[in-house]
């Protein structure tokens, strides 16, 4: 039984490794594409960042079922990797056809494949439940010390709209309606951000 746990533990912690590592590279990868475009996304971008993310969490849930079926594989419990592939699929989705099982030598091992995969489909649901309110996420807030006080400081970031390239577009250089060189921004780019510290 200790084997099976042990196994079975390190298999889950590697497989939270791998999901983590995914989620945290398509995270990073989105944040930077919200922070590049205006907000809020057009709707062909934020079915693009849907599908990128997606594509790339059911690529890691089959990388980590590849995984538990080759553990199987080398602990002899099945002949072939076909089944081994196909038992290891049905434990980690949680389907639990029955029509083949693991021998009492090693089914506490797929009750931990099952506890893992069940962990990780949770993941995916908060990873596209971020990716939705990633746009939305205009404030960024910390509480610090400013000027010898404890402050709350918000800022919220501006995007250049159509209506501001007048003052802020192109030609880079050229002098703009008010007396100031234009930036050479485009529509979409962020323009700067608004800045407000609440003291308590």
């Amino acid at each position: 039984m200790l084997v099976q746990l042990s196994l079975g533990g390190a298999l889950v912690a590697l497989s939270i490794a791998m999901h983590v590592a995914v989620l945290d590279f398509v995270a990073q990868r989105v944040r930077a594409v919200v922070d590049r475009h205006a907000i809020p996304l057009h709707s062909r971008l934020r079915l693009t960042l849907v599908t990128i993310t997606v594509a790339a969490t059911f690529t890691s849930h089959v990388a980590q079922i590849w995984v538990w079926a080759l553990l199987y594989l080398a602990l002899g419990e099945f002949q072939g990797l076909e089944p081994a592939l196909y038992f290891s699929t049905v434990v980690f989705t949680t389907v639990g056809f029955g029509d083949i099982v693991a021998s009492p030598e090693w089914r506490l091992l797929a009750s931990c494949e099952a506890a893992a995969g069940m962990l990780l489909f949770g993941l995916v649901g908060a990873r596209l439940w971020f990716l939705q309110t990633v746009e939305q996420e205009s404030l960024q807030a910390e509480v610090n010390q400013t000027k010898g006080r404890t402050a709350h400081r918000t800022m919220v970031p501006e995007y250049y709209g159509a209506s501001c390239l007048s003052c802020h577009g192109s030609p880079q250089g050229e002098i703009d309606i008010t007396g100031y060189a234009k930036e050479g921004g485009h529509e979409g780019e962020l323009g700067g951000a608004i800045s407000i510290t609440l003291y308590r």
